[in-house]
C-alpha cells in the first residue's frame, strides 16, 4: 500500500524488533533495503557486514521488492 512501509517481517530472520530497526534506520520499502550497502544494513540491526551479506538480506528484499 502506498504510504506504508513494507512488512520487512517477511524476510527470513526479521522479526519485529528487526523490523523496527531496520525503519529506524531509514528503511521503508524491500527495495530501499535492496539498494542499501551492507555496512548500512548492518548498523540498525547490530549485525557485522559479513552477517548481513550471509543472510542474503540484499537479495531476498530485492526478490520481495521485484515478486521474483
Amino acid at each position: 500500500m502506498p504510504g506504508f512501509p513494507d512488512d520487512f517481517s517477511r524476510l527470513e530472520g526479521i522479526g519485529p524488533t528487526y523490523a523496527q530497526r531496520l525503519r529506524d534506520g531509514g528503511g521503508t520499502s524491500f527495495r530501499e533495503l535492496a539498494d542499501m550497502d551492507v555496512d548500512r544494513l548492518a548498523e540498525p540491526l547490530g549485525w557485522s557486514a559479513a552477517r548481513v551479506e550471509r543472510s542474503r538480506l540484499c537479495e531476498r528484499a530485492h526478490e520481495l521488492a521485484t515478486g521474483t
